[in-house]
């Protein structure tokens, strides 16, 4: 029997990606090794595991350029492609970038573009190796392909999101909320004094991939985990329930970004569990494993917080992965938040602004 047809507001962004797994599933063609579903796609090669991902960035959604340079807008496009190849545990290689452009632009401002990106491609030693250009009437945008790789017979030791099981410990690394604090910042100066809104606007325009931080998980033996795009909430969300449990996590132990504290203290909470955009490493591991990850980041200089546990296994059809988070307080009661995180097909994306 066909199923009803369904709004993506109805759905949601993850809803749609389920359905759309169904389809392309069952193909004839060679079978991945971690297919959709997942921060990136993987295949057994007899050189290496390859490890592959792509992030779509439309201007007016993911960007403004009334507030971000080219340069930047150059950096950030890659750096959220290199993120989830940071939730692998995965080196970067290769990257295709391919551009939907106005006419009217100037060559300048495509070369900043590719400054900025080849910048952060020197930093994370990935070569840019091609793509595409077309026009566009309207809205621009950026898509990025990037390749990676984990040494062959090593596929096994990639970080997934279905792996997290009862009795984990839950650990993210760096500082959360600067992000969000940052857009809002940019889009209402008035409320944030300059040096501050410089500081908070200059993390939301250059995220810093954590592909030191996943190799280091991948080698201590963690298995879960997924980079932070749309809210710590939301995203391990998808990782309980990518994996059948639940997670309860302790606000007192989150760790915000202290110029979010200081500049917005009423709204810093809200913006480390689910303003999005951190691209820090959300992780999970049983006690035995996760002591040694947290002294082996430490000891490389990231910072690293153990927040909260994964409880028991929990499967509830329907279900938003996000509500299988439980964050408390010090008390042990509920934290209510506004937001869980972001969906690309809720209705909120569809006319509220983000992160406030």
């Amino acid at each position: 029997m066909d199923r009803p047809v369904q709004r993506l507001t109805q759905v949601g962004e993850f809803g749609l990606i389920d359905r759309l797994r169904a389809i392309v599933g069952v193909g004839g063609g060679a079978v991945p090794l971690i297919g959709i579903g997942d921060d990136a796609a993987a295949w057994e090669q007899p050189a290496a595991v390859l490890v592959a991902t792509t992030d779509l960035l439309v201007e007016g959604v993911h960007f403004d350029l009334g507030f971000t340079s080219w340069r930047d807008l150059g950096w950030k496009a890659l750096a959220v492609n290199l993120s989830d190849l940071a939730a692998m545990g995965a080196e970067p290689e290769w990257a295709l970038v391919s551009l939907a452009l106005r006419p009217d632009l100037g060559t300048a401002e495509i070369e900043e573009c590719y400054a900025g990106m080849q910048a952060l491609a020197d930093a994370a030693g990935c070569t840019i190796a091609g793509g595409d250009t077309v026009s566009t009437p309207d809205r621009m945008a950026i898509n990025v392909v990037v390749l990676g790789s984990v040494p062959a017979g090593q596929g096994d030791t990639l970080l997934r999101r279905d792996r997290a099981r009862p009795g984990d410990r839950v650990g993210v690394t760096g500082l959360l909320g600067a992000s969000a604090a940052g857009l809002y910042a940019l889009r209402h100066p008035e409320h944030c004094p300059a040096p501050v809104r410089e500081a908070l606007a200059g993390e939301h325009r250059r995220p810093q991939p954590q592909l030191l931080a996943g190799r280091l998980l991948r080698t201590a033996g963690v298995r879960c985990a997924m980079d932070i795009s749309d809210g710590l909430l939301a995203d391990l969300g998808r990782i309980c329930a990518a994996s059948g449990v639940s997670a309860t996590l302790e606000a007192a132990r989150l760790p915000i970004h202290p110029a979010v504290l200081e500049a917005f203290p009423d709204r810093a909470l809200a913006w480390a569990a689910a303003g999005g955009e951190d691209y820090q490493l959300v992780f999970t591991a049983p006690p035995a494993v996760f002591e040694p990850a947290l002294a082996a980041l430490a000891e490389a200089g990231v910072h690293v917080t153990e927040i909260g546990v994964i409880d028991r296994p929990e499967v509830v059809p329907g279900r938003p992965g996000a509500a299988l988070v439980h964050l408390i307080d010090a008390g042990g009661r509920p934290v209510p938040l506004a937001r869980i995180g972001w969906d690309h097909f809720s209705a909120e994306a569809a006319g509220e602004e983000p992160a406030e």
